[in-house]
């Protein structure tokens, strides 16, 4: 769960999830500086230490930590390993003060700092004896000789195997999870012979790009639309390979966990048939409710995300269809007044998410 604001659709979420034995890893914290920074170039980076840190702390319900299934998720960037004794001090900290014995550590570690980490890693291993220690990792760590020092305090490591590099140009290349990478780091797991778990996405990201089709901008989430001029192009999760690294039998962390209406996720239906071993097919589903002579039509958008709208059936055989049609939430449909369209053109919607389509007045048995 990355979701930084507890809303009624998370909170409904996270009690699916929980009914449904999952356990759950929670941002409680992100690392930011506060204060004046100085820096120094070294080599190609520049070394930021700001005047102090200071931990920015969603508001998570203290129910969340009942049970003790739910792991304390803590972020840090990557400039905060350039003085790893006072990150170290600062997570020892933070970890004393969490109401959860599972801690696990998102930090963008740059490969040149592995042996950095493995020490934090290892001192606070020696202050939380106890603790269930965790830490996300990159496919490009596995290839270091540190890797073995980064993993042996924890008690298993998550290998985040999907991402994006953006192209330079909308008629390139891109996908949201590679199969050379994903699959080599898998091996690489099993060959360093430590517990690991891999990260796989439910979500999507929105690629924008300008008039002349360079690369502008990526969104995970809070896209705000298309600007004259621009284009937008989804990576989307590809389930064939999301089922064949699930066939691997490496355990899976899915990221992130699905909410009612989020619009650049799947929802756990979608998760479920992948889980189960299935390839799940998209379609556009579309129901009808009676009240009288009036009908509601509901349209849903099934095991995609889109980003365009979809030409959908409508449920009425062709002898009947004679009638009002009013469409609604942006749905277009193309019939003469007095009858039903056999198809309409719906707006994109979130995964999973039912919405209405149209009105239909009509006195025929549809």
């Amino acid at each position: 769960m990355w979701q930084r604001a507890w809303t009624q659709d998370v909170a409904t979420a996270v009690k699916a999830a929980e009914k449904d034995g999952r356990p759950l890893y929670v941002l409680a914290g992100e690392l930011e500086p506060v204060g004046s920074a100085y820096g120094e170039s070294v080599g190609a980076d520049l070394c930021v230490r700001p005047a102090s840190w200071a931990w920015k702390r969603p508001n998570v319900p203290e129910t969340i930590w009942q049970g003790g299934r739910a792991t304390a998720v803590l972020r840090a960037p990557a400039n905060a390993m350039n003085d790893a004794e006072a990150l170290t001090e600062t997570l020892r900290r933070e970890m004393a003060a969490l109401k959860t014995g599972r801690v696990q550590l998102d930090i963008d570690v740059a490969e040149r700092r592995l042996a950095d980490y493995a020490a934090v890693l290892g001192r606070l291993r020696e202050a939380f004896p106890a603790a269930e220690l965790s830490a996300t990792l990159l496919p490009v760590h596995l290839a270091h000789t540190e890797m073995a020092d980064v993993a042996k305090p924890l008690d298993y490591y998550v290998v985040q195997v999907h991402g994006i590099d953006p192209p330079r140009h909308r008629d390139e290349a891109y996908s949201l999870m590679r199969r050379d990478v994903a699959l080599r780091a898998i091996e690489r797991a099993k060959a360093l012979g430590h517990p690991f778990k891999v990260a796989l996405p439910t979500y999507a990201y929105v690629l924008t790009f300008d008039e002349t089709g360079s690369f502008t901008r990526l969104y995970a989430e809070g896209f705000p639309g298309v600007a004259q001029g621009m284009e937008a192009q989804v990576a989307a999760p590809d389930f064939g390979l999301l089922s064949e690294v699930l066939a691997t039998g490496a355990e899976a962390v899915w990221f992130r966990l699905p909410v009612a209406g989020d619009r650049w996720a799947l929802d756990m239906e979608t998760v479920h048939a992948l889980e189960n071993g299935d390839i799940p097919t998209a379609d556009v589903e579309v129901t009808a409710e009676r009240d009288g002579g009036t009908l509601t039509v509901y349209a849903r958008f099934r095991h995609q995300i889109p980003l365009t709208g979809a030409i959908a059936e409508l449920p009425w055989r062709e002898t009947a269809l004679r009638g009002e049609f009013f469409p609604l939430n942006g749905t277009r449909a193309d019939a003469p007044h007095g009858t039903l369209p056999r198809t309409v053109t719906v707006a994109p919607h979130a995964c999973g998410q039912r919405f209405p389509i149209a009105f239909a007045i009509t006195q025929n048995e549809l």
